[in-house]
């Protein structure tokens, strides 16, 4: 399991978990899922949204970093496109980080070092 967002390509559109999914199913980044939801896992992503898993692009984001990954192409490229998709999103499209933080301190690695301090401060009740 990927402690990034994993999303899949269809070759017409883009899917990946969004937060309130993962918030019902009290899942972050980095930890297992209950239930075996997983959603960062491209085979689940190809089972929750009914995609074949051999005729779909997988693809990774790291928000923190800025680095997208090509974890595998099945049919045609479809990558700058994904690359841009993704860059539009904000992690919190994904991941409740309050929450998340609340929850799991590890959850903190995963924050924008520009919303760490006003994050920190929040939880602290300050």
């Amino acid at each position: 399991m990927c402690e990034f967002i994993s999303f899949v390509s269809d070759g017409r559109d883009f899917y990946a978990i969004k937060k309130e999914e993962r918030r019902k199913h009290n899942y972050w980044i980095g930890s297992d899922g209950p239930d075996g939801f997983q959603p960062d896992s491209h085979s689940y992503l190809a089972e929750r949204f009914k995609l074949n898993v051999d005729k779909i692009n997988k693809y990774e984001f790291d928000f923190v970093a800025g680095k997208f990954t090509i974890d595998q192409l099945n049919i045609e490229d479809d990558a700058a496109s994904a690359e841009r998709w993704i860059k539009e999103k904000s992690i919190e499209d994904f991941i409740d980080l309050m929450a998340a933080v609340r929850q799991n301190g590890y959850a903190l690695q995963y924050v924008p070092l520009a919303l760490k301090a006003e994050i920190e401060k929040q939880v602290k009740g300050k």
